[in-house]
């Protein structure tokens, strides 16, 4: 039999734990993550700390160590994205809560939905901002947002995070 391994994590005071069987709700003042752990990872709450232990694998103790870091982080401040319109003409306008309408060059506009849990805000009609506690919900939803009209290298357009630069090619030559 391996030796039992143990993980502390220190919780702030703003965030409660509950828990039932291997269901887990991390809770904020106004927001909450349900997780449903491995048989293999137990999980105690004391006070103010979370302990995790594992009798079988080091690695996925550690990434579930890591998940609960970042689902904590995540509830006291979400994580967040920017990405920028740029482009003759490139229009975003929120329509509803998690519904955004995009003009970027296509011949109809696109009427967008983001994902549950991810909260989408449009300012200046050209910044995007995404804010979610869960740090994959984020990427993904920025990724999602990217797809609808990637960056184009030759002529400089497209939907790019903040702050991006773009390496033009120079185009054909005659």
């Amino acid at each position: 039999m391996q030796n039992e391994i143990k993980k502390i994590i220190f919780l702030p005071k703003s965030i409660q734990i509950y828990k039932q069987n291997n269901l887990i709700l991390v809770k904020s003042l106004n927001q909450y993550i349900r997780i449903k752990l491995p048989q293999e990872i137990t999980l105690l709450h004391k006070k103010s700390m979370l302990i995790l232990k594992s009798n079988v694998s080091t690695a996925e103790l550690i990434t579930w160590l890591f998940l609960f870091k970042n689902i904590i982080l995540g509830l006291t401040r979400n994580f967040s994205e920017r990405l920028q319109l740029k482009g003759v003409g490139f229009k975003a306008s929120q329509i509803a809560v998690n519904k955004i309408e995009f003009k970027i060059g296509y011949s109809h506009t696109i009427l967008y939905t983001s994902l549950i849990g991810t909260k989408v805000e449009v300012s200046k009609n050209i910044l995007l901002q995404i804010k979610s506690p869960l740090k994959n919900l984020v990427g993904q939803e920025a990724a999602n947002l990217q797809k609808l009209r990637k960056p184009d290298i030759y002529k400089g357009k497209g939907i790019l995070y903040k702050g991006e630069k773009l390496n033009l090619k120079i185009g054909k030559k005659a």
